[in-house]
């Protein structure tokens, strides 16, 4: 009874460990890391605020509207009989409204100015997310190809120890020399670290993985136990335009110029006429006619003014802002040559890692069947055992190489995508 309990418990805290381990495939474990990343949500901060400095500029196109409230006590007022006698408690409430007619131009520069902020901060968005989703499937990808070669060792593994026992059977039998036992019991140690490492270097990729995420580092999860050789069709044509207009670092240099030239255009605003209406509100003493009694008094005012000579330093501050627009622009075309050598770059690798999967694939069909035939001349006395073994190692590397090629395709399709500006949750 006390042994099937234990089974039972047993049973039950292995059944609860399978349950725990979430299944994740790559678009969860891109939106999952997009909902975690500080970086991400740095940006997005970010933009909220740039967007908040946007509306708080256009503010300025509406009257302002100041309150203010003063008290003063004078111990010794003056007076002068039948012609000024000063209170000595003094106070006030005062209203002013106050409209900009003209500035210049100052305010719609200052606001499509903060607007381009605002757009520099969101393409950053773009950015980020797009820097953040490939990390991530170069990240997955190295998971699920370590698991697959987790399970390509065991079953490498399972062959050197079945093709052990047969050669102990036949020491035993003494059909076969000892020397052919000790080859394979090296082999045999060979595979069992390999085994160790490839559930080492699992862990590892999963717990990277779970980093990124959001998960607990040591959380359990399961993923693809297969690297996929299918992905969502791409079109081909027109990449390096498609890239000019989509990527977020040409957009964010774009909206750099645009900052600049409206920068520009705020600092010769400042050179130009100021014109201000307002009105303004009293309620205090002393009243209108230095009464004592609290009463109200009001006044209008316009003000102009304009700078008339300032020894050059206007055109001084606007060609300052000029030159700096030229170098963004400069840089603009820099970026672009980058982005260029970037999207015909990531077309080589994609097309490169393609052949490499063919390449591989055929390789490895070529060792199964080297393998098959030495594996039936030695059973046939007709080849000795090193050949079986090497045979074997030649199969299991082939396999390795055919899983890392299938990971390379998968990481530089996401790379010619990234280049594209394309690389988006919902790409996939």
């Amino acid at each position: 009874m006390m042994i099937y309990r234990n089974f039972v418990i047993l049973f039950m805290i292995a059944s609860s460990f399978v349950v725990s381990q979430e299944n994740l495939n790559r678009d969860l474990c891109r939106q999952l890391a997009l909902n975690y990343n500080q970086d991400v949500k740095s940006a997005n901060l970010e933009t909220q605020s740039a967007t908040a400095v946007k509306e708080a500029s256009g503010k300025d196109y509406l009257p302002r509207l100041d309150f203010s409230a003063n008290y003063s006590f004078i111990g010794r007022p003056m007076i002068v009989p039948g012609v000024v006698t000063m209170q000595q408690n003094q106070y006030n409430v005062n209203a002013t409204v106050l409209q900009e007619v003209y500035t210049g131009g100052r305010i719609s520069s200052l606001v499509d100015m903060n607007e381009s902020i605002e757009n520099m901060a969101r393409e950053n968005i773009r950015y980020t997310e797009a820097e953040l989703i490939f990390a991530t499937d170069n990240s997955y990808w190295k998971a699920v190809s370590d698991f697959e070669n987790l399970t390509i060792a065991q079953l490498y593994l399972g062959t050197i120890q079945k093709l052990f026992k047969v050669i102990n059977d036949k020491v035993n039998a003494e059909l076969v020399s000892k020397n052919d036992l000790l080859i394979t019991e090296v082999r045999l140690n060979d595979a069992t670290l390999s085994v160790l490492e490839s559930d080492n270097r699992l862990s590892i990729s999963k717990m990277e993985l779970n980093r990124l995420i959001g998960y607990p580092v040591t959380k359990p999860i399961s993923i693809e136990d297969v690297v996929p050789l299918d992905v969502d069709g791409l079109d081909f044509e027109a990449l390096i335009e498609r890239a000019v207009k989509q990527r977020p670092e040409i957009k964010m240099q774009f909206q750099k110029i645009e900052a600049s030239k409206y920068s520009a255009d705020l600092t010769s605003s400042e050179y130009l006429p100021q014109i201000y209406l307002g009105a303004n509100g009293t309620w205090g003493v002393p009243a209108p006619e230095l009464g004592a009694d609290a009463d109200f008094n009001y006044s209008f005012f316009g003000s102009v003014s304009f700078p008339i000579f300032l020894w050059g330093k206007s055109s001084l501050e606007v060609q300052s802002q000029e030159l700096l627009t030229n170098s963004e622009q400069e840089q603009y075309q820099k970026i672009e040559e980058i982005v260029t050598l970037e999207v015909e770059s990531s077309k080589y690798s994609f097309d490169e890692a393609d052949k490499r999967v063919e390449l591989t694939l055929n390789s490895l069909k070529r060792a199964s069947e080297n393998l098959e035939i030495m594996s039936t001349r030695y059973f046939e006395g007709l080849s000795p055992i090193l050949e079986v073994l090497d045979a074997q190692v030649f199969w299991l590397k082939a396999y390795l190489d055919h899983i890392n090629a299938k990971r390379i395709y998968q990481v530089s399709y996401s790379a010619l995508l990234k280049s594209v500006g394309e690389l988006q949750v919902s790409s996939n």
